[in-house]
């Protein structure tokens, strides 16, 4: 946002003259002797038909000449009356006149007070107008900047919690915080997993992933800092964590263990990517990279994931990756 201020330049001045009878003096226009009635201006003495055809302003608004008081602007000599009813400038918002400083937008003019009222764009939070750095977030809210130091944010999409963005929302043990627009979505309860896990396990079926783990425990966790106690991650941006132990007897392995861990209080379609990230640990995918990202993205939002061509490349290489204990992805943070 561009704000410019101008200054109108315009000045009233008295233009001074006296008309007397010569006794004998020289028209300091055509210099020839004056007699008669004459017209005295800054000392300098003029037949009267010398002044008015050639020394005398003129509006340059109406052509007429001026006498008495004057505006001068870039250069210009105007009537006052014709300078305040055709030059001067009028404010864009309220049609009043605009005198000393400002404001300019798309070529247009505003006082000072009915641009920053009026013109500039409003703090979607306070309502007080934006003079200075705001933000602009992904939903499209415009706010000053301070207001991301005062507020929290939502856990799920990012918005500032308020009453003019989300209507409120609840904390979650003072460290995480959800706004009412996300609350109708969380999954908060563990009776709520059983509908995430099964469509999350219908999606693998269509793309050829068959095996997986029965019985797999998973646990909602509230509190993030325990999440990474869990994990050993450091990152913070986690929010699930798959916890493997394996068996071994005589160099093979005899017994595999797994407990997933997601946090609560995520939205339906966070938490079903989460729980999808997680499950292709179980389901033996334990390299993360990009290619492993996009793989979930595919799965958890999409229904046509048979079509995905990434999917069916990486599909043959899921079940031959090597286990280890914990996998930690400094991509994208989950584990």
């Amino acid at each position: 946002m561009i704000k410019a201020f101008k200054k109108m330049n315009s000045y009233l001045l008295l233009l001074s003259f006296m008309v007397l009878f010569a006794n004998s003096s020289t028209c300091s226009y055509c210099g020839r002797s004056i007699s008669g009635r004459y017209t005295i201006l800054n000392n300098k003495h003029y037949h009267n038909t010398c002044y008015e055809n050639h020394i005398q302003l003129s509006c340059d608004q109406c052509d007429k000449k001026i006498t008495g008081t004057y505006t001068e602007t870039e250069e210009k000599n105007y009537h006052p009356s014709c300078y305040r009813d055709h030059i001067q400038e009028r404010c864009a918002q309220c049609g009043q006149l605009i005198s000393g400083l400002y404001n300019t937008k798309e070529d247009k003019q505003y006082h000072e007070a009915c641009f920053i009222n009026y013109i500039l764009p409003k703090c979607d939070i306070c309502r007080l107008p934006i003079q200075d750095q705001y933000i602009e977030d992904f939903w499209g809210n415009m706010y000053h900047e301070k207001h991301t130091n005062a507020l929290p944010d939502c856990d799920n999409c990012s918005r500032l919690i308020c009453e003019p963005l989300t209507g409120g929302g609840y904390s979650i043990n003072g460290k995480r915080y959800v706004c009412s627009l996300c609350e109708p979505s969380v999954v908060s309860e563990q009776s709520q997993i059983a509908r995430s896990l099964r469509e999350v396990k219908s999606l693998f079926k269509k793309v050829g992933i068959q095996y997986l783990p029965r019985g797999i425990p998973i646990t909602l966790v509230a509190d993030k800092d325990e999440l990474i106690r869990l994990s050993g991650n450091r990152l913070g941006k986690i929010r699930g964590y798959t916890q493997y132990e394996a068996k071994t007897l005589g160099g093979r392995t005899i017994s595999e263990t797994y407990h997933i861990y997601i946090l609560s209080d995520l939205s339906e379609i966070i938490f079903d990517a989460v729980l999808a990230h997680e499950l292709l640990h179980a389901a033996g995918m334990t390299e993360h990279d990009e290619r492993h990202a996009e793989l979930v993205n595919t799965i958890a939002p999409s229904p046509k994931l048979s079509e995905s061509p990434l999917l069916q490349d990486i599909r043959n290489q899921a079940l031959s990756q090597q286990q280890v204990k914990d996998w930690t992805c400094s991509h994208c943070g989950f584990v």
